[in-house]
């Protein structure tokens, strides 16, 4: 081939652009159309982008659509643009040929700039398009370069274009890294970091570097650099120069390789090896490689991070580098996650470290920000990104930036998303948590906040559960941002706020969330801080909005709306002067509005009038109640009659409702009694009217109510006593408790007590003394000391306690509550009744629980001492003694029998586990006790034992009725104190005494049931259960046996079975299988059911799905069971083993 077809065949070449770049363009400029994603908008088949990208003139793009047609560039950086290249033929493709196009670039494919328009004149070979900024010669930035065929030649439809390039300058710190870059590495002097070097390389030395020519080779060499450097035997501008041939080769993979073993040695440097200088340089030289290695980009963002984040030298002119060259110009979003989350730590240590210097950048760095975070969407990412939105917002100028960066982090607001397997160290919580501390984080956001809340609310795409957190934000902004910002936007608010609240679609559910009351709440206040002078307008616009929801019981919402109406009552917007308060405000209207539902003139439809009349009078006797306690006596007053008359209007509907809210509403106008005898008329006659009408407990709880305000607020209370006494006719027992409701003081009493006297000898006792009871907490210790001395003197006087035996309990347990209320008189009536207690037996079974409340240890040691007293008393007697000192187990009387010595101890150990130093003195008896029942060696039931230790709710052992002494979270420290001593006694033991101890323990598990985690706590006796149960030694005890399944179904409700593995969940299959198919007794076959019903609930079903055939075909012939509860249980295990099929 001649010089001539070489020419020619060049000449057709894609690669020939370089020979047409212009005069002014100079040389450094290279092809990148490579770097970049291609789309076009149509092509035909076999002419698309292949084609247009080919060194080859006889292959083209052609378009197959309408005009214009377009080639969309997208980088996935920021990068220097200088020219588009286009190679058309107008003699081979005439009317196919460009005649006008437009490029376009910019930021994303949806923000592009206006474009430069270019004409071409029946072109032949490369067409130049200049990009550079106009009259400066400088690369144009962008990430998106879009080319707009808008007509051809002749009208042509589709177009041809054979070739097209983009051609950008080198980068910009090419020359820095060839001479630059050594040159100022050599001026730092003869060694790096001030360290001398021990061999000094000859000048005209061969690098022995150079040798080594494979990219493997490279590799292999790091530890030995990384050696050299740091014991000084190599210089850091040697290793430097050493790479060079590879950093500035042509060739890709070398070039990669090169800067990847930099970057190795570079991160394995001690923090303190480079010097400030180096830092610098060696930034400059990485951050040139982000745009120029595409191979390894995430290496050398690792070393960006190492050089920033872990060099002691890194300075602030570096901080700058990295702010401007990276965060301001780059395209941080175009990078995987991993990188990304290196680029966000890169940034906060900058801002962090070096906050007061970069300040002065003004908004610059805001602006970085913004650029560097927009279009995060990787949860892990946003969790360093919003904590970095948080610092920018509330340290850093905003300038004109402020809704950019509200912007930024708007578009994920509301927060939707469920973490993946392995991520749920990022929940949707913590996300929502960060993100809306951005938003409060500047008073600049406020404005922009306030409107897309409002957005939010009215967004239907939005769920419900997302607008009460929304409404939540609201609340927080409320309290954080001046109220003047919240001014231009409250009536949307409001009309949102009611949309939310009063949607028909969610009508079903009667009760308001309590994050859109509390919005409502701040809103006002606020509104109320504003002091606006229009105050009273808004809120009666707001009103009005609401009330045909009230009084028209429009679209079934009446509940919402007076509930959104009642939250108005919040006492925080009803601390200001009478006049400004909003309650009143409120109920100027809202009174007069249930007025009118409750007389039901208002409610057309009669399926719901009985329901909203209800729901009438529930609010009613509400707003009645608050006007009364907030000073609004006056409107109170005026409304009196009206209130009542519209109350015994609605009785023909909801009569027993409209009695209750007619005593309620009788309690708050008790005060106007003594001002008015027409209200004294109408108290007299409910007073009457109810000791013999009173019907529902609930309406007998008003009612008394209603008697003892009335009894408290009359002004002479004989007067109230000449009402009950015209009653006098009914049996006693029909008014015996308005008697007690009506007790209120000392002479009260003294009138009454002979018919509380009375009212003792009768047959309905049980009743009365829980009148009684009733009674005593509104009375002072003076006159409920005479109470007791009248039980007192009941109990010696009646005859036949022995025959009565759940009255003893009943008044033994009454005295011990009334008991509850005293202090001082407590001891001296306690030595009368012990005294009693001595000489009668019976007494003792009486005052026994009344006694043990003594605060006297002394006389509780010698009652418990007495053998005169029972064996339930002197125990009693001993817990309390124990309970309230420090004594030890010595206290324990002599000349026990076995049985009577370990209730003994058993109940010094209750009583160390709920009060006292546990290891001095509870824990060494409670181990001794605990290996007793192992051993065996022990006269009373264990398993009863340990009953009586867990029993904190009978009235014996109940903390508060035996005012016995015990810490706040008395509950966890028993079960803790147990747990740990029984895990160290039952390590010594052997298999068949742990299976014996194991046996008794569901008295712990039940106990356990009710202390917070002790679930994971418990654990740990799951393995020893199974293990009991799997042994052959628990065949030979039967009952034993049925203990232990049913301590194994208790373990298993309150710890996680989620957490358990597959051969753990088949271990228990096999038990609960095998006493099934044995038929074991009752107990152990509900336990069993029980043990499968829970394994089908909270097991992980893909270990359960291989067992499913067996446990349906074992357990469906439990359906067909004599006993009801077995064919209910069995059925239901059924059904939920089945539904696994379906997971």
């Amino acid at each position: 081939m001649d010089v001539d077809e070489e020419e020619a065949l060049e000449s057709t070449c894609g690669a020939d652009w370089f020979n047409h770049l212009p005069a002014n363009a100079g040389p450094d400029h290279h092809d990148i159309s490579s770097q970049a994603v291609w789309t076009l908008s149509s092509c035909k088949a076999g002419f698309g982008i292949h084609e247009l990208l080919s060194d080859s003139h006889e292959s083209y793009w052609q378009s197959d659509g309408p005009q214009p047609h377009s080639v969309t560039i997208e980088f996935p950086r920021k990068t220097d643009i200088s020219f588009l290249f286009l190679y058309l033929d107008f003699k081979t493709d005439e009317s196919y040929t460009p005649n006008k196009v437009t490029v376009h670039l910019g930021s994303c494919i949806m923000h592009l700039d206006d474009g430069l328009s270019v004409n071409f004149d029946e072109p032949q070979g490369w067409q130049v398009i200049d990009l550079r900024s106009r009259g400066k010669g400088k690369a144009a930035r962008a990430w998106v370069v879009q080319l707009q065929v808008l007509t051809n030649h002749q009208n042509g439809r589709d177009t041809h274009i054979r070739h097209m390039r983009v051609v950008g300058p080198k980068s910009r710190y090419a020359h820095q890294v060839e001479d630059s870059f050594m040159a100022q590495l050599r001026l730092s002097g003869p060694t790096s970091s001030g360290r001398n070097t021990k061999n000094e390389r000859k000048q005209n030395e061969t690098p022995a570097f150079l040798i080594l020519m494979s990219i493997d080779e490279i590799s292999e060499s790091v530890p030995d650099l990384l050696e050299s450097l740091t014991s000084g035997q190599k210089k850091l501008v040697d290793f430097i120069e050493e790479l060079r041939p590879f950093v500035t080769s042509k060739d890709d993979l070398k070039r990669e390789a090169g800067i990847n073993v930099y970057a190795s040695v570079i991160k394995k440097l001690p923090s303190d090896f480079l010097l400030s200088s180096e830092v610098d340089l060696l930034l400059k030289f990485f951050v040139v490689q982000l745009e120029c290695s595409p191979i390894n980009g995430g290496t050398v963002v690792e070393t960006i991070r190492h050089l920033s984040c872990n060099t002691e030298n890194f300075s602030k002119e570096a901080a700058f580098l990295l702010m401007q060259d990276v965060f301001l110009q780059g395209n941080i979003q175009s990078w995987p996650q991993r990188t990304r989350a290196d680029f966000y730590a890169i940034f906060e240590m900058i801002v962090t470290k070096f906050e007061k210097e970069l300040k002065m950048l003004g908004s610059d760095v805001t602006s970085a920000f913004i650029n560097m975070m927009g279009g995060e969407r990787d949860p892990r990412c946003l969790v360093q990104a919003f904590r970095l939105h948080l610092r920018i917002s509330s340290r850093f100028p905003l300038g004109d930036l402020a809704e950019d960066l509200f912007e930024v982090i708007a578009c994920y607001y509301p927060i939707e998303f469920k973490p993946l397997p392995g991520q749920e160290d990022v929940t949707s919580d913590m996300l929502t948590i960060m993100v809306e501390n951005s938003f409060l984080a500047h008073s600049a956001f406020g404005p922009y906040l306030y409107v897309m809340i409002e957005e939010k609310l009215r967004d239907e795409e939005t769920t419900q559960e997302q607008k009460f957190n929304v409404c939540s934000l609201l609340a927080k902004a409320c309290k954080t941002f001046p109220p003047t910002l919240l001014l231009p936007h409250i009536e949307h608010i409001f009309g949102a706020i009611r949309m939310v609240a009063l949607n028909p679609k969610y009508k079903g559910t009667l009760k308001l969330d309590g994050n859109l009351t509390e919005a409502l709440v701040s809103v006002f206040m606020a509104l109320q801080a504003t002091e606006r002078d229009d105050l009273k307008a808004t809120i009666k616009e707001f009103m009005q909005n609401c009330e045909p929801f009230v009084v028209q019981v429009e679209m079934g919402l009446q509940s919402k709306a007076l509930a959104l109406l009642e939250a108005l009552t919040d006492e925080r917007l009803n601390q200001h002067s009478s006049d400004e308060r909003v309650g009143k405000m409120v109920l100027e209207y809202i009174i007069s509005w249930l007025v009118l539902v409750v007389r039901g003139q208002t409610i057309n439809v009669a399926e719901n009038k009985a329901e909203c009349i209800k729901e009438a009078l529930e609010r009613l006797s509400y707003f009645v109640a608050f006007a009364a306690n907030n000073g609004y006596e006056a409107l109170l007053y005026d409304l009196f009659l009206p209130i009542l008359d519209a109350v015994q209007c609605s009785r023909e509907w909801v009569p027993i409702e409209a009695k209750i809210c007619n005593y309620k509403c009788l309690q708050e106008y008790a005060r106007f009694i003594n001002q008015n005898p027409s209200i004294f008329s109408v108290f007299s006659d409910e007073l009457k009217a109810g000791i013999k009408l009173v019907d529902t407990e609930q309406e007998r709880k008003e009612y008394l109510s209603f008697v003892t305000c009335f009894a408290k607020n009359v002004r002479e209370w004989n007067a109230v006593w000449t009402i009950i006494q015209s009653c006098s006719d009914l049996n006693i027992s029909k008014y015996f408790a308005t008697i007690c409701a009506a007790t209120i003081d000392e002479d009260s009493y003294k009138t009454i007590r002979k018919i509380i006297q009375d009212s003792l000898n009768t047959d309905d006792f049980s009743a009365q003394i829980q009148e009684i009871l009733k009674m005593v907490t509104r009375l002072n210790e003076g006159i409920i000391v005479s109470i007791i001395e009248q039980l007192i003197e009941f109990a010696t006087k009646e005859t036949h306690w022995e025959t009565l035996p759940d009255l003893v309990e009943l008044f033994a347990t009454s005295l011990q509550e009334i008991g509850t209320y005293l202090d001082e008189s407590h001891a001296a009536i306690t030595m009368k009744v012990s005294e009693m207690s001595a000489m009668k037996p019976i007494y003792q079974k009486i005052f026994y629980l009344f006694v043990a409340q003594t605060q006297e240890v002394n006389h509780l040691r010698k009652l418990m001492m007495n053998e005169q007293f029972e064996l339930d008393a002197r125990l009693l007697f001993f817990y309390s003694l124990i309970n309230r000192t420090q004594a030890t187990s010595t206290e324990i009387p002599v000349n026990l029998s076995p049985k009577e010595h370990e209730l003994f101890q058993t109940y010094f150990v209750k009583a160390a586990l709920l009060n006292g130093p546990w290891n001095q003195r509870g824990s060494p008896e409670c181990k001794e006790l605990l290996s007793r029942i192992a051993s065996g060696s022990i006269s009373s039931d264990g398993t009863e034992l340990l009953r009586i230790i867990f029993d904190f709710t009978s009235s014996k052992f109940d903390p508060i009725r035996g005012k016995y002494k015990r810490s706040i979270l008395y509950q966890q420290r028993i079960f803790f104190l147990f747990l740990q001593t029984f895990d160290s006694t039952i390590e010594d033991l052997n298999e068949e005494s742990k299976m014996k101890l194991i046996s008794t323990i569901s008295p712990f598990l039940h106990y356990a049931q009710n202390v917070p985690d002790a679930g994971q706590a418990l654990e740990k006796l799951q393995p020893l259960l199974i293990n009991a149960l799997a042994s052959p030694l628990l065949a030979t005890l039967k009952d034993d046996r049925a203990q232990f399944f049913a301590a194994l179904t208790f373990l298993l409700a309150i710890t996680k079975l989620a957490d358990k593995s597959r051969a753990e969940i088949e271990v228990l299959l096999a038990l609960f299988g095998r006493e099934l198919e044995q038929e074991a007794n009752m107990a152990t076959i509900v336990n069993s059911l029980n043990g499968l019903e829970i394994l089908a609930s909270e097991a992980n079903p893909v270990y359960l799905q291989a067992h499913i055939n067996k446990v349906v075909t074992v357990v469906i012939r439990f359906t067909a069971h004599k006993k009801r509860i077995v064919r209910q249980k069995a059925a239901k295990v059924i059904n939920l083993w089945e539904l696994l099929l379906m997971k």
